[in-house]
């Protein structure tokens, strides 16, 4: 079956301000977020890779192959704006360090989303912070698998948010 959806493609020439009201504006054309996430707890999942993070062509991994810790504030800031209860930012790690640890890292400001109300932070390597694994039923019985296995903090969401960086690889 084919699907539809709406998409809102903004523009912002500068991360901080410019790019926090780009994204606000996004949001606003898709309808505002408020219906999707008042009292429910999101897991934001970020496009974290190639750790130790390093400077590629002079700029820093933000502006070049991991998400923006300026995206992720902004996004932080409107999910907690529209009700938002709580707010899990997740990403699974080849090192084992606390999220909050990778993130700084990476040159997010980790104390700016500790201010935002309901952020919370979970490298979702292997168990993380769970004693077991949840398993998501594949819904279509599956072609090579029936179910997941999953860090519980995915399957613990009510509105899972992928919040990737678009980029070449250099590979591509």
């Amino acid at each position: 079956s084919t699907g539809s959806g709406i998409v809102a493609l903004t523009g912002a020439r500068a991360y901080g301000a410019e790019a926090a009201a780009a994204l606000r504006q996004a949001l606003d054309l898709l309808g505002g977020v408020g219906s999707l996430v008042r009292g429910k707890t999101v897991a934001v999942k970020v496009n974290l890779t190639g750790w130790p993070f390093r400077s590629l062509f002079g700029r820093s991994p933000g502006e070049t192959y991991v998400t923006h810790g300026d995206t992720a504030l902004a996004l932080a800031q409107v999910l907690s704006e529209n009700g938002a209860r709580r707010i899990r930012f997740l990403e699974s790690q080849g090192v084992a360090l606390p999220l909050e640890d990778v993130l700084a890292a990476a040159g997010w400001d980790v104390r700016a989303l500790q201010a935002v109300a309901g952020v919370e932070f979970e490298n979702t390597r292997n168990l993380g912070t769970h004693s077991s694994y949840a398993r998501l039923a594949v819904p279509d019985g599956g072609r090579l698998f029936s179910h997941l296995e999953v860090n519980r903090s995915y399957a613990d969401a009510d509105v899972v948010v992928s919040l990737c960086k678009m980029k070449e690889h250099a590979t591509a």
